[in-house]
């Protein structure tokens, strides 16, 4: 967590220096803006940071109750189970 929140406050600075110049690739004969991906860095790092307090939340919850709590996402399943499920069922598809 210390380094995900040095990544934030310092992709901040590093951001807003290449924001003020405005720069851009000159490496590049298109001159490819690059001051705006690098604002990405900070906006990645507060949503560690934010991912980082659900996990630490979800510790403590597991700590009081003695169990993990189970993941309410539907969406965030194993792409093995995922492909497996997929598979199989374009199998019976076919088969019919």
């Amino acid at each position: 967590m210390p380094g995900v929140c040095a990544l934030a406050f310092a992709g901040i600075d590093y951001a807003g220096d290449a924001w003020r110049s405005g720069e851009t690739s000159w490496n590049s004969p298109a001159k490819i803006q690059i001051y705006m991906i690098k604002s990405l860095i900070p906006a990645t790092g507060f949503l560690l940071i934010i991912q980082g307090f659900s996990e630490i939340c979800r510790c403590i919850i597991a700590i009081r109750s003695g169990r993990w709590p189970a993941r309410e996402v539907i969406d965030a399943e194993e792409t093995e189970k995922l492909l497996m499920r997929t598979s199989h069922d374009e199998f019976e598809d076919k088969k019919i």
